[in-house]
């Protein structure tokens, strides 16, 4: 991809998920690939040979670079307050990678930092932008579906990789757990569909399967928002091929949705050649008349998030409002700590709303 007249110079902390968000700049028109930062050499050799970028291990020395507009902070979750605050500090527009922080004070240092210093912050929920999610939000927003009454999501995948940093993703206290650092994806997504607040959520749990790891490995959790519509969510890192189904269900019509991470899957028999489907039909009609959609590679998870970096990108040069704010990342967040202590302590837990 051509470089535009204006372009940002672009930096990347963290090179596991962060590789993709290297991808994303170094496709867009709208930034300058120009530095990356870790504390792995082999991923800095990798970084070298392939994206051909300057290379770092020193924090300071990566943020003094004053050609680095903009900064990627893909790095492990309880690292995010420090990185992202450095980040902000020396002026950089912020992508920060989902969760926001493991608790909402830091989550809200981190907020209130980029406010005061005039940057923007964008958090890492990409799955908004995801092709399916854009063609559902319009439909949910033109009406076709009529007043959101209920929605389910259902996320069923492998477990976490085991070859991160220090087994970091394995540890709570690094990780949050699995509400925290990804069934938060789903709360946002949920949210953002509904457009308004979850008020309560009653969650249970369960650690029973990978001894590797020191948190739950699935969870059902359900609730209320504001105008006492419903939704649930399960997710489990007990799977093997990933599948994502939503089902959203309206006053007009229902909704139905699969997103796969392969063409072929064991899910299906192998039998498809598309990534993902989208169908929806009105009550009371013959099923001949419900609407189908497809989709393909466009719809991948690591497509979608050099993708959001590269959106990130144009939204910075032409000063364009971010698609995920420091607020609904905290939303998210508070969501997922709502769950967990709901299971914790097995109970229904209200949802305290934030005032920002």
């Amino acid at each position: 991809m051509s470089v535009g007249k204006k372009a940002v110079g672009a930096g990347v902390i963290g090179l596991g998920v962060g590789r993709a968000h290297v991808i994303g700049l170094m496709e867009s028109e709208y930034a300058r690939m120009l530095a990356v930062c870790d504390l792995v050499e082999d991923r800095l050799a990798q970084a070298r040979e392939y994206f051909k970028t300057d290379t770092y291990t020193d924090l300071d020395e990566f943020l003094a670079r004053e050609d680095i507009e903009l900064v990627v902070v893909a790095t492990p979750d309880h690292t995010h307050r420090e990185v992202a605050l450095a980040v902000i500090d020396a002026g950089k527009h912020l992508l920060l990678e989902k969760p926001v922080a493991l608790d909402i004070p830091n989550a809200v240092d981190i907020i209130s930092a980029a406010k005061q210093k005039g940057v923007k912050l964008c958090v890492g929920y990409e799955y908004r932008l995801n092709p399916v999610t854009l063609r559902t939000k319009e439909l949910i927003d033109q009406g076709v579906l009529g007043k959101i009454a209920g929605m389910s999501l259902q996320h069923f995948r492998g477990p976490f990789l085991r070859d991160k940093w220090e087994q970091w993703i394995q540890k709570k206290k690094y990780s949050g757990g699995m509400i925290v650092e990804e069934t938060c994806h789903w709360f946002d997504l949920l949210r953002h569909y509904k457009g308004m607040e979850m008020t309560r959520v009653n969650c249970v749990k369960s650690d029973w399967v990978f001894d590797d790891f020191d948190f739950e490995d699935l969870a059902y959790a359900h609730g209320t928002f504001e105008d006492g519509s419903i939704w649930e969510v399960s997710h489990v890192l007990t799977g093997f091929d990933f599948d994502l189904t939503i089902i959203i269900n309206g006053t007009k019509g229902t909704l139905w949705s699969s997103v796969k991470d392969k063409e072929r899957s064991s899910l299906d028999n192998y039998v498809t050649d598309h990534m993902g489907v989208l169908a929806y039909r009105e009550h009371g009609r013959p099923s001949e008349e419900t609407v189908v959609e497809v989709f393909g590679q466009e719809i991948h998870e690591v497509r979608n998030i050099a993708d959001f970096a590269g959106h990130f990108a144009k939204i910075v040069v032409e000063d364009l409002p971010v698609p995920v704010t420091g607020e609904d990342g905290i939303a998210a967040l508070n969501i997922a700590l709502c769950a967990t202590k709901s299971a914790d302590e097995g109970r229904v837990v209200d949802i305290p709303q934030m005032d920002f």
